[in-house]
């Protein structure tokens, strides 16, 4: 399966409001192969278009469309390359939109699993632990042979 992207200009924030490669075809075909691959393929082709706002006046918008193998290598031949934005095909292919300098793609959100607060049984047998890791030491400076005096001031 193959998947021709073309580049277009609908928003020209030119001095005439015309785009010179308007005449050329400015496109880029990628073969998909695998299950997985033709599952995303099938995902780009319902979205059918991508439109890039470049907040100048200026937007770009990339179509999608499928080509047999013989299309495959006459856009090949007939384009013009990609006016320098392969960045937005390689961003399309990995999350399905276009993301760059003036649409930042979003961070991560981080996220965290809250425990539950420790029951009454809970809480008791901590302070019971933490009782007897006092006590412990003591017992031990008794087996040795310490004075009370010498435990009570260590």
């Amino acid at each position: 399966m193959y998947l021709q992207f073309t580049l277009s200009m609908p928003n020209v924030g030119s001095w005439n409001g015309k785009w010179s490669g308007r005449e050329n075809l400015y496109a880029l075909v990628h073969s998909f192969s695998t299950q997985k691959a033709k599952a995303k393929a099938a995902e780009l082709l319902a979205k059918r278009s991508f439109y890039y706002n470049f907040g100048d006046g200026w937007g770009a918008s990339v179509g999608v469309t499928e080509i047999t193998s013989t299309e495959a290598r006459r856009v090949r031949k007939a384009s013009k390359g990609f006016c320098g934005y392969n960045w937005m095909v390689d961003s399309i292919l990995a999350d399905g939109t276009i993301y760059g300098p003036t649409r930042p793609k979003p961070e991560p959100v981080q996220t965290m699993t809250l425990k539950a607060s420790p029951t009454r049984d809970e809480l008791m047998a901590g302070l019971v632990h933490q009782m007897q890791q006092s006590i412990l030491p003591d017992a031990e400076m008794r087996a040795h042979g310490y004075s009370e005096k010498a435990i009570r001031n260590s």
